[in-house]
């Protein structure tokens, strides 16, 4: 039988190419995991674009809303001028009116009472827009940072395909 003599450099090239079939095991391993990134920040991407047409349906919403209060804020203040025209003809009817006169007077604490109602639910309804405008902004400033890691995570997979082209 012939025995193989290995020589260093025999030695040396099995080593190299366990080194080598090695290193491109990991570079197949990172490009599996930038794949997989690069995935979930689409989808995360997607997700945004729900998010963002939620915010605008709200501001939308609450406009539509700022409207209808508009309108009641109106009807309290004719309410208001109308208790108060009966209150005038209350008194003009002396002792007859006094029921009137008090009934005059409920409508205009109802009316009152409406007008502040409504301003209450203007205000809050101008929050609810303001935060909706500042879920937009952020919105819209986190997806410019996931479409920003996206190429970035483009870039390192070209330069892990460099380094598996050169390694092999």
């Amino acid at each position: 039988m012939a025995d193989i003599i290995l020589t260093d450099h025999d030695s040396n090239f099995e080593n190299q190419s366990k080194d080598n079939r090695c290193l491109s095991a990991k570079i197949d391993q990172a490009e599996n995991t930038v794949q997989s990134i690069s995935k979930q920040l689409s989808e995360l991407s997607a997700a945004f674009d729900v998010l963002e047409k939620i915010a605008f349906d709200s501001v939308n919403e609450v406009d539509q809303t700022s409207e209808t209060i508009k309108q009641i804020q109106d009807i309290a203040l004719n309410t208001k001028i109308l208790g108060f025209n009966a209150s005038i003809e209350a008194s003009r009817a002396k002792e007859a009116g006094k029921g009137f006169g008090v009934i005059a007077q409920e409508v205009r604490s109802l009316a009152e009472t409406s007008k502040l109602s409504a301003d209450n639910i203007q205000n809050k309804m101008s929050n609810i827009k303001g935060y909706s405008a500042g879920i937009n902004n952020n919105i819209a400033q986190t997806r410019a940072l996931v479409e920003g890691c996206l190429k970035e995570l483009e870039q390192f997979n070209s330069i892990l395909e460099e380094i598996k082209n050169t390694s092999e």
